[in-house]
Parts: C-alpha cells; structure tokens; sequence
C-alpha cells in the first residue's frame, strides 16, 4: 500500500510458496502485509492437521520450483564437512529483497562468507535459485574468494535441508519448508514466518549460531505447529 497506494476497499494478493495458496491482506503480501503482527506463540493444543499436510507434500518432493530441483541422491559428501550451514540464495533484484530485506543478497553473501572463515566456525554451502542462474554471478564471484564456502547447483534443496545444522535465508519461502522438515531456520529479513524462526542480524552472526547450537528442538516444533495452524487460517486455498 506504501507503494502502490489504495483506499479501505483496497486488498493486494500474493502466492506463497506453495502454489495453491494466498495471502490477502490490506497493507501488502510477504513481510510487509499486516496480518503477520497477529501471530502469538502461545502454547497449549493447536490443529496440526495444516502443518501435516504441507509437511507430507514437502516430504514427498513438493516444492515451488521443484521441476528444476536436480533429482534426490546426495552427491557432495567429499565437499561438505561435517558441520554446515545451508544457504539457498535468493535472486538479488526479486521484489522480496526490495520491498522487505535491509540487507542485499551481496551483503548477506559477503558476510556469511567472512564470518565462515574466521577459525572455529562451521562452514557455509551456498545453492543457487534455480530460476535465474545468470543472477547468481555477482555471488559466486563473493563465494569463491573465500575458503570456508562453497557453491553447488546440484543438490536438492530437501536434501542438504536435511543435512545440514540449520538454514540461513533473507525471507525466502523455502524457509517455510525447512521449518515443515523440523529444521532450525535463520531468517535475516522480514517474512511471514519471522516470529517463528531464529531472528538474525547480520552484524552478530555468533549470536545467531549460538542461538542455532541451543536450540531447543522439542520447542522448535511446537512453536512450528502453533504458526502453522494460525497461518492456516490467514491464506486463501485456490483449490
């Protein structure tokens, strides 16, 4: 609405991550639409029959550009150590980063880079976004003058979810799949999901791995549960 304008008649639609699914929302769509200051992590019993049904579609390969998701079958043992940080990038000009990130994908990269190589921290395997390769350059150029990080296309994004100690993203909504695997999620800029995830800040990476080491993962999926439930009741199904 800050953008675009619009009256109290005015809604602005969105898809999510998952095809099917909507947001609707008076003031915008991702981290900047207004429904998601309504979320509280209150605990007690919540309807996981939401949260069971994406988490059941992710498992079996489901996910927004999965036919250009390589096939499963992990390939980069010998690469990754036995520690790591999963990165799917995210497209530097996409409107998500604009409109709701004050960190760029060149900064975040650089950062993550730098910070991974200081001594004692664990290191950081980068993915590239599938729909636009050509835009991955400017941060394969960051990756490769470090030592600590590494760059794959050949991987599939459930996979290294599943392998790795945690997902770091901006806003990316693939951060909403690793949280339906049960998977500790970073999240650096505004999004749906940020109460819900670790908040991160870009000028204290200790302190987000810190937070990711003591994560307590009974909590962790409960909390994942519960926002999952509420969320339920703020998109439109299209089917």
């Amino acid at each position: 609405k800050h953008s675009w304008g619009g009256d109290e008649n005015t809604r602005f639609y969105m898809q999510t991550v998952f095809p099917w699914l909507f947001t609707i929302d008076p003031e915008g769509w991702g981290g900047g639409a207004k429904f998601i200051q309504t979320f509280e992590n209150i605990k007690g019993d919540v309807d996981t029959s939401f949260f069971d049904e994406l988490s059941d579609y992710t498992k079996r390969g489901g996910t927004k550009f999965g036919h250009l998701q390589p096939k499963k079958g992990f390939r980069h043992g010998n690469l990754l150590e036995d520690e790591f940080i999963f990165v799917p990038l995210q497209i530097p000009h996409d409107l998500v980063i604009k409109y709701h990130s004050q960190v760029s994908c060149e900064e975040f990269v650089r950062a993550l880079c730098e910070w991974a190589d200081q001594k004692g921290n664990p290191q950081v395997v980068f993915k590239g976004h599938p729909i636009n390769v050509n835009s991955m350059s400017p941060l394969i150029n960051i990756i490769r003058q470090h030592n600590n990080a590494i760059y794959l296309t050949d991987c599939h994004i459930h996979e290294m979810m599943d392998k790795a100690k945690a997902t770091y993203v901006i806003n990316s909504g693939t951060g909403q799949e690793a949280m339906l695997l049960d998977k500790t999620v970073v999240a650096f800029g505004r999004c749906e999901y940020l109460k819900a995830v670790i908040a991160g800040n870009i000028e204290n990476l200790d302190e987000a791995w810190k937070l990711v080491k003591n994560t307590d993962q009974r909590e962790q999926q409960e909390t994942y549960r519960h926002w999952y439930g509420w969320y339920s009741k703020n998109v439109f199904d299209s089917r």
